[in-house]
């Protein structure tokens, strides 16, 4: 049976169609390829051998290559996942990246060079796509695009600001930006900058050097769900005004700032979406944290509360009492209450309340006995269990160890603990630290431990 020419020319172009669509998701566009070749050769310099898969000599297209994702019908390159890229032996070789290498990639949606020590970047990232920008981890001292002062210049702000400004209106589809563990300085211009992303929903600028007030302006970001403001020098009265105005944050992150005045849980009550509060004052005696005054009952649920070293619902005597809210968290995974000189009887509630728990730490304070945990409960997830340094006085539950089968690490030194060392301890098959030091126990741990203890040593 023949075929007319017309009915081969029909096949012909069915066929190419058909291998269009089988690898259509591995080719891309020629000048995006190109400046593929550029970044892989920037981020070998000077003899690396990182993105070996990003070659000439690949015939299946650019769109298969390592960290490349591609548009199916457009074929132009989507994400760019570059993370850790950059060869261990230059961390100590300052390289900047040139950020007209990104101006082909007209749809690029997710750009992430964590991890790569980079220490600056040239020029301006211009990418109206963009939703997603991870430059974590990096040796960056200045973002051009940030509109940091380093001065009190105001020519030099204004200067600042209307570059910045300029550059972030091409990134005015973000949604997330983390700046996290770089070495970023100055402070934030009070207009503009970052209140130009008003799609914003992740801002992480912790572990960095930033000073001076947070700008007002970011109380417009009401899209905002993750603020990490942790380890920087921010300073000012708490920024209450902020926290009342983005009631659809879920994680707050505010460990070692320089903020003062008086930072009231009570600004959270309406919170729905709040699921973490972090926030530690080792540094920082001016910050009074209240969990009290005014009382309140919460609308979230939490699932990470911790709070170190600050001056909490200080009362009498210095001492402090555990937040009242907690009564009514009901799925917390991680709760760590630590140096707040907290006082009264050690909180069996909070762990009757919480049986999700990976991580329960209450030590240095001035909780006493009883110390009772249920022995018909069972922490499947608990891992680390802290009860150190407080006047306790009590003996260990007998049945601790099935209580906890999975834990990981247990301290319960300087507790003033009695008794004997349960059976039950055995049953940890898990443990990896156990720390019971300066206490009144007495007697041998139970054989069950050891032998446990034997056969994690013999398996390495």
């Amino acid at each position: 049976m023949g075929y007319s020419v017309r009915e081969q020319v029909w096949w012909v172009v069915a066929i190419i169609i058909l291998l269009g669509l089988k690898d259509g998701s591995k080719a891309c566009l020629e000048e995006e390829r190109e400046a593929l070749l550029k970044l892989k050769e920037a981020f070998n310099h000077p003899n690396g051998s990182s993105l070996p898969s990003w070659n000439n000599l690949n015939s299946s297209g650019c769109c298969s290559w390592e960290g490349i994702s591609c548009d199916n019908s457009t074929q132009r390159v989507i994400s760019l996942l570059l993370n850790y890229t950059r060869a261990q032996e230059f961390e100590d070789i300052n390289w900047s990246l040139n950020a007209s290498y990104f101006l082909p990639f007209r749809q690029l949606q997710t750009l992430d060079l964590s991890g790569n020590f980079l220490s600056g970047l040239l020029g301006e990232i211009r990418l109206d796509n963009l939703q997603t920008l991870y430059l974590e981890d990096n040796k960056l001292t200045e973002v051009p695009f940030l509109g940091v002062s380093h001065s009190d210049n105001s020519k030099t702000l204004e200067g600042s600001l209307q570059q910045s400004n300029a550059s972030l209106t091409s990134l005015a589809s973000l949604r997330t930006l983390s700046f996290y563990k770089n070495s970023l300085e100055g402070s934030l211009p009070q207009q503009g900058g970052l209140c130009k992303l008003k799609n914003l929903k992740v801002l992480s600028l912790g572990r960095n050097k930033f000073e001076g007030h947070l700008p007002s302006c970011l109380n417009n970001l009401t899209s905002l769900r993750v603020l990490d403001l942790q380890y920087n020098g921010f300073e000012g009265p708490f920024p209450s005004s902020l926290f009342h105005s983005l009631k659809s944050l879920r994680f707050i992150s505010l460990e070692e700032t320089y903020f003062t005045g008086i930072a009231s849980l009570s600004l959270f009550a309406n919170h729905s979406n709040l699921q973490l509060f972090s926030i530690s004052c080792s540094n920082n005696p001016n910050l009074k944290l209240e969990t009290e005054n005014p009382p309140f009952i919460p609308s979230f649920q939490l699932l990470i509360f911790n709070v170190i070293q600050c001056t909490m619902n200080e009362g009498r005597n210095n001492r402090s009492s555990i937040p009242s809210f907690l009564l009514h968290q009901y799925d917390l995974r991680v709760l760590q209450l630590g140096y707040l000189n907290i006082s009264g009887s050690f909180p069996n509630w909070l762990l009757k309340n919480n049986t999700k728990l990976v991580s329960f730490k209450v030590g240095h304070n001035f909780l006493t006995g009883p110390f009772e945990l249920n022995s018909t409960l069972r922490f499947m997830d608990m891992q680390y269990f802290d009860a150190s340094s407080n006047p306790i006085n009590d003996e260990i539950p007998p049945h601790v160890g099935s209580i906890f089968p999975n834990l990981l690490s247990l301290n319960m030194s300087s507790s003033s603990l009695q008794g004997g060392f349960p059976a039950s301890l055995g049953d940890m098959k898990q443990l990896n630290s156990l720390d019971l030091s300066n206490n009144n126990l007495s007697g041998y741990l139970p054989q069950e431990f050891a032998t446990t203890s034997q056969e994690k040593y013999e398996k390495g």
